[in-house]
């Protein structure tokens, strides 16, 4: 027993090296997915390694757009992620996670090409979870609460929200309107996480999914962009999100008898990925430690 899965993304060849950090879950990249020359047997060798080190695997869905209203566009992406989804049950996948993409026609309209994407992956890949993950601007499909309303419209608890942190930082304190994330920081006290992860709590009942990087932000033309850091090289402040979830995986999820399976993934830069991985559960234990009767 744990009170938290958590881990990284890994290849296959990294699989051993990452379990001996002590990590107990591995993501599967989303390239890993959409590459023609891997044959079935790749995703096999996969499951049967990473099932001998890590509880739970994830995978991420190779990043297409879901919001297509051309029909031709949209059978072709979504016979591409049912695929990515089979190969990542094949692979030993439990949750097949997903970036929902750009707005087009706005809301409610561009709820229909995920929905029916989403119950294509459910039908053809029945014991797989689809988790759908937030963004940190307006002008992309993903937050919480567009999140809730496909889920009701899909009503199936296959179906969950996952959380990028750094994306709820930036669109909760509207900093991807003018990339101050200094003054965004301010904001995100442990009161600000709290509220984020109670309103994620009552979208699912089976898993508690959270991912994680610090980032900067950037203007591009009009836009502002992020950029993904090492741990400690960018925003949100990790002091207070540590113990924010600190208590709410104590609190409110175990001690509170929640059936809830939590798990982190660390999404940063790849050549800090393990060192970064590491810190990021240990500094949420140190918050956590006091918590624990």
């Amino acid at each position: 027993m744990a009170l938290f899965d958590w881990g990284t993304y890994n290849g296959l060849t990294k699989l051993e090296s990452a379990s001996l950090t002590g990590m107990r879950l591995t993501e599967i990249p989303p390239a890993e997915l959409s590459r023609k020359r891997y044959t079935e047997e790749y995703y096999i060798q996969y499951n049967k390694m990473a099932s001998k080190y890590f509880v739970l695997i994830t995978a991420h869905a190779p990043y297409y757009s879901l919001v297509n209203h051309d029909q031709e566009t949209h059978l072709k992406v979504k016979k591409a992620m049912v695929q990515a989804a089979k190969r990542a049950r094949t692979a030993g996948a439990k949750i097949f996670n997903m970036h929902l993409g750009p707005k087009v026609r706005g809301v409610p309209y561009d709820y229909e090409p995920v929905v029916d994407i989403v119950k294509a992956i459910l039908k053809e890949v029945p014991d797989i979870y689809v988790s759908l993950e937030t963004t940190y601007t307006e002008r992309f499909l993903g937050s919480l609460d567009e999140i809730k309303e496909i889920i009701e419209m899909i009503g199936d608890e296959r179906v969950i929200p996952s959380s990028q942190l750094e994306n709820d930082f930036m669109r909760e304190t509207k900093a991807y309107l003018h990339g101050n994330l200094d003054e965004a920081d301010k904001m995100a006290t442990t009161d600000f996480w709290l509220k984020i992860l109670s309103k994620l709590k009552g979208m699912t009942n089976t898993f508690f999914s959270l991912r994680f990087s610090q980032i900067i932000a950037f203007r591009l033309r009009t836009f502002i962009l992020k950029k993904r850091t090492p741990l400690g090289k960018g925003y949100p402040s990790l002091e207070p999100l540590a113990e924010a979830l600190a208590l709410f995986l104590t609190r409110d999820l175990y001690y509170a008898g929640a059936n809830m399976e939590a798990h982190l993934i660390y999404t940063g830069p790849w050549q800090t990925k393990y060192m970064d991985t590491v810190n990021l559960y240990c500094t949420i234990m140190r918050h956590a430690v006091p918590y624990i009767r």
